[in-house]
């Protein structure tokens, strides 16, 4: 491994520093790496024993990841009294560097670990009895392969365009926003759409014209995997379920004395779809999405009808999700 590979450059510095007291670490990573908490256990579990331990090695460690999807970057500064040592490791993925910098970092403060022999120093006091001595190599046990985020709730917004048929005359088209709030595998939506208005078409002199705008509130279940080898780019298919509330709005044309009318909308609302995230940002989405009005609402012209929503509606949509930090 090439983190063995830097081992040796690393225990070469003295375990005594003026100046520092203990174990100073800092940990700078993107929300998608494992945090400092992470950092600390896997390190403790090579050593052995908590960092805060007294008689620890006096050491201050600065270690940082940077990067995006596949191309990540640690950068590790130690100091000690034997002055000061930058290493930088290029890597596909800050779960892996993570692990490879906990490895560092404990070398770094008890050499031991390396598996070389190093000096025995002239003891100058008793050894704390409380002091745990670290484990052999052999018997260290594996640091996790695998920590998840502890960040478990973020958010999103959307705007999508489509077309349906079903609610107006004809086909019409539709456009919309959305919101949702994403906890691990679901989320919960509100959105709104605008359907562009359209003409009945009749025998009639008189000539309609009929819209309609709804809310939508929806809980969805979020399967997902991943696109490709990173976790950054992934697919999700939101399942969803809820309902359409709103107002469909018919004016007669070519009339006398033209009115407008205005009747409730409330429909119940199937989805589904696929969300593309190319980028941990911001992706693509396309739903199909079925929706069954409660009420059928329609619209007369001197005691006829001239329109009335079918009694189900589907609708086609392509939109663009943003995520938010």
């Amino acid at each position: 491994m090439l983190a063995l590979a830097l081992l040796a450059s690393l225990h070469s510095a003295e375990p005594a520093t003026d100046g520092l007291q203990g174990v100073a670490l800092r940990w700078s990573v993107p929300r998608e790496c494992p945090d400092e908490a992470d950092l600390r256990a896997r390190v403790e579990i090579l050593l052995g024993a908590p960092l805060t331990l007294p008689g620890r090695t006096a050491i201050e460690i600065d270690a940082s990841i940077t990067g995006s999807q596949d191309h990540w970057r640690l950068s590790l500064g130690i100091t000690s009294s034997g002055g000061a040592r930058d290493r930088e490791l290029p890597g596909t993925n800050c779960q892996d560097l993570t692990e490879i910098a906990s490895v560092l970092i404990a070398v770094a403060i008890d050499p031991t670990l390396s598996g070389e022999p190093t000096p025995t120093p002239t003891p100058t006091s008793t050894p704390d009895p409380t002091v745990r001595s670290a484990a052999a190599p052999d018997e260290l046990p594996r640091p996790p392969t695998e920590v998840h985020s502890t960040r478990r709730v973020a958010g999103a917004i959307g705007v999508h365009g489509g077309i349906g048929f079903g609610p107006l005359p004809r086909v019409a088209g539709n456009l919309g926003v959305d919101g949702a709030v994403l906890v691990r595998h679901a989320r919960i939506e509100l959105g709104g759409s605008f359907w562009l208005p359209r003409e009945t078409r009749g025998t009639m002199p008189a000539v309609g014209s009929v819209r309609l705008w709804h809310v939508d509130v929806r809980g969805c279940g979020v399967p997902s995997s991943r696109l490709g080898r990173t976790r950054s780019r992934r697919l999700e298919f939101p399942l969803c379920g809820g309902l359409e509330l709103g107002a469909m709005t018919g004016s007669a044309n070519a009339v006398a004395r033209p009115r407008v009318g205005r009747l409730p909308w409330i429909a119940v609302e199937l989805s589904a779809g696929v969300i593309v995230l190319p980028s941990p940002r911001a992706g693509f989405r396309l739903d199909v999405r079925g929706a069954v009005p409660v009420t059928r609402p329609g619209f007369a012209v001197d005691d006829r009808q001239v329109f009335r929503a079918r009694a189900a509606a589907i609708t086609a949509t392509l939109g663009l999700e943003l995520r938010l930090p």
